[in-house]
This record gives C-alpha cells, sequence and structure tokens, in this order.
C-alpha cells in the first residue's frame, strides 16, 4: 500500500463532512478510514483529488455494534438442516447477514446466510458439520463479527445393544444400552 496524496474520501455525515486520507491500494482499489459517527445514518463517500475534482460518490451506512446473547436450540444433528433462532440486540436488516459456524480445533469455518426477524432475532440454518461444539457468530457486514455463541453438532444415536434383554414385568430393572452418538446434552432437554 502507497499513501496517495491525489485522493481523499470525504464523508458526508450529520456531523458535518470528513475528510480522510486515501491510500491506493491498486489502479482499482483505494481504502479509506471511515471516522467514528455519533448516531446510526446513511451517508455517503465522495472521492475526490486533492485538486477538489470530484472522483465519485458511493452510498455508506454506520449502524450501532451488534449484538447477540442467546441461541436456540443448543443442538442440532451433523447432517445440519436445523432452523437456529438468535437473539440479540441492534440486529438491522442487510444484504450482508450472515452466520459463521467456527468449527473446533479449526481455522474452518462455514458461513450461511442469516434472515432477519427483527430487530432483536435472526435465523439461520445450520450447515452439515462433524460432531462437537462450534462456536456461533452472525455480522451484518461479514468484516466484523458478535462474540461467540456455543452450539453442539451431535452425531446420529446408533444403538448396538443391550442388557438384559428381558427383564420380569413387574419392572425396577434397569437396562444398560450400548452404542454411539449419546450426549449429555440432548436434544430432549431444549
Amino acid at each position: 500500500a502507497v499513501e496517495s496524496h491525489a485522493l481523499e474520501c470525504n464523508f458526508a455525515m450529520t456531523e458535518g463532512e470528513t475528510v480522510v486520507e486515501a491510500t491506493l491500494m491498486s489502479h482499482s482499489i483505494i481504502a479509506c478510514t471511515s471516522p467514528s459517527a455519533s448516531v446510526t445514518q446513511s451517508t455517503h463517500v465522495v472521492v475526490r483529488d486533492h485538486g477538489g475534482q470530484y472522483a465519485g460518490q458511493v452510498e455508506f451506512a454506520y449502524h450501532t455494534t451488534l449484538s447477540v446473547l442467546e441461541l436456540t436450540p443448543l443442538t442440532g444433528p451433523t447432517e445440519g438442516g436445523t432452523p437456529v433462532l438468535i437473539s440479540g440486540h441492534d440486529i438491522w436488516k442487510s444484504s450482508l447477514l450472515f452466520c459463521r459456524f467456527v468449527l473446533p480445533y479449526s481455522t474452518v469455518s462455514l458461513e450461511v446466510v442469516a434472515q432477519f426477524v427483527s430487530d432483536s432475532r435472526l435465523a439461520c440454518i445450520t450447515p452439515a458439520s462433524p460432531h462437537g461444539i462450534v462456536e456461533v457468530q452472525v455480522s451484518a457486514n461479514r468484516l466484523q463479527w458478535t462474540e461467540p455463541l456455543g452450539y453442539e453438532y451431535q452425531a446420529p444415536i446408533q444403538l448396538q445393544s443391550l442388557f438384559p434383554e428381558q427383564v420380569q414385568q413387574t419392572g425396577g430393572r434397569v437396562i444398560t444400552l450400548t452404542g454411539s452418538g449419546f450426549s449429555a446434552r440432548s436434544r430432549s432437554e431444549e
């Protein structure tokens, strides 16, 4: 990146216009650091050279910081497809509203489009994932992500055997089942 003394970005905000230097990234990309805003607002960014010549304008928006508090259900099957409702604050409708499922012990994450429900709720459909606990984060711009919430992918329960196979009709006998996919946090607890 090279400082470009030929270009600047003008942010026209309710507080007034703020001018910042542009950084030339390539012949087709410049970068400008957004100034802070005191309120949520839609605005535009005007690019000018230092001689004041207009070079273009694009729409831009400031929003409050999105936060998430709760996710339900807390578990679902490894094959995915579970609708998950996420509650929080300052959720806004955006074409870039996404949920990210960060796999444990990995740098891999799976992003899915989120559906805006209200300013305090959004919904996502879980993608398929190996069993285990993942971190779920939300973003309205795919750059800034919320603090994570936990979600557990559970392998399908498979029964292999039980003992004893018969008991007296009076009941009261413990039956032991063996298999795989058992979890301390079962789907029925939610």
